[in-house]
């Protein structure tokens, strides 16, 4: 996956400085990064069913997914979902920053990729530890939401 975008990043064109030079066209498909922030739960709470894992990938707003333990617990990561947000975030960045080099958007690929897979590790370390200690289990909608209300 990094590969892929990497590829992308490097056959930007260039300026003197090292400066990147964008093309409007490189934007033109990509929807606001807001899109992307505030999907359903990306946890899938039913049986593991071979039909799941295409419907969830194409899901239009998530970066990725966990399926809990059903020996193993899966993370997995939307690969064009992470793309259109990677140059949606970096289409906002450039409107507010007078430049940007290759490495600064080779450091912004990795965090997007690598958010996104902690995020996921972070529902994988909480089922883990449900299935050691019997917890139960409670969407993380639910929990977000009493976290929520409890917050305000």
């Amino acid at each position: 996956m990094l590969d892929e975008i990497s590829r992308e990043i490097n056959a930007l064109p260039t300026g003197p400085y090292g400066e990147v030079i964008f093309d409007g066209a490189l934007f033109a498909n990509f929807p606001d990064p807001e899109h992307f922030l505030h999907p359903e739960p990306d946890v899938h709470e039913g049986p593991e069913d071979e039909w799941i894992l295409p419907e969830l990938a194409e899901h239009p707003h998530l970066l990725g997914f966990y399926i809990p333990m059903h020996s193993p617990g899966r993370v997995i990561l939307i690969r064009h979902n992470l793309r259109r947000f990677y140059w949606s975030l970096v289409r906002q960045l450039h409107r507010g920053l007078p430049y940007l080099m290759p490495i600064d958007l080779q450091g912004a690929l990795d965090l997007v990729v690598r958010k996104t897979h902690e995020h996921e590790l972070f529902h994988f370390h909480c089922d883990v530890l449900r299935q050691l200690l019997g917890g139960p289990y409670d969407s993380m909608f639910k929990f977000s939401s009493e976290f929520t209300s409890m917050s305000i």
